[in-house]
């Protein structure tokens, strides 16, 4: 009869761990389930933020001037951009800092600068507030932007293709 009753007690034991365990298995299933999800829709609250992950990073181009060749960097943190020029010599010639949204419009993406800050060069401390909309597309390692194709840019139309910098650039 003890060894009976020792095993019933054992029984009791376990069955207690079980049913304490089970609470904890939900709830971390309930954890995985909401952290993927909350995971996928990161991704999702940026598209909806006007942010395209593909334009994030910096990108390059460069530009004939009477003075030389300009080397452009513009760089995509967030919605914001900071764009600096620099001469043939390395100096900054120009810079201003930007805020950006991105949406579709049927089979086009497009870019719109939404605020300017000019910080280096003619005009600096300005803040233009004026929407500067134009037609993007990413290639490859190429950001090109098309301009002045929008009913609301009054801008002439135009290409720009911007190389991305890789890491081991900068």
């Amino acid at each position: 009869m003890l060894a009976l009753k020792g095993e019933h007690a054992t029984h009791r034991k376990r069955n207690a761990l079980m049913q304490d365990a089970r609470p904890r298995w939900k709830v971390m299933l309930l954890t995985g389930l909401f952290v993927a999800a909350a995971a996928g829709s990161f991704c999702v609250a940026e598209e909806q933020r006007g942010l395209d992950p593909a334009l994030q990073g910096k990108w390059s181009r460069q530009v004939k001037t009477p003075t030389g060749v300009a080397t452009i960097i513009k760089e995509h943190l967030g919605d914001k951009t900071i764009l600096t020029a620099y001469d043939d010599q390395g100096k900054v010639m120009y810079a201003h800092e930007s805020k950006f949204a991105c949406e579709t419009s049927g089979r086009v993406k497009i870019f719109t600068i939404l605020q300017r800050r000019i910080t280096v060069g003619p005009g600096a401390g300005q803040v233009t507030t004026e929407k500067n909309p134009f037609v993007y597309r990413i290639v490859d390692d190429q950001f090109i932007e098309v301009r002045g194709v929008l009913e609301e840019d009054p801008n002439p139309p135009g290409m720009v293709v911007w190389k991305r910098v890789k890491d081991s650039e900068t």
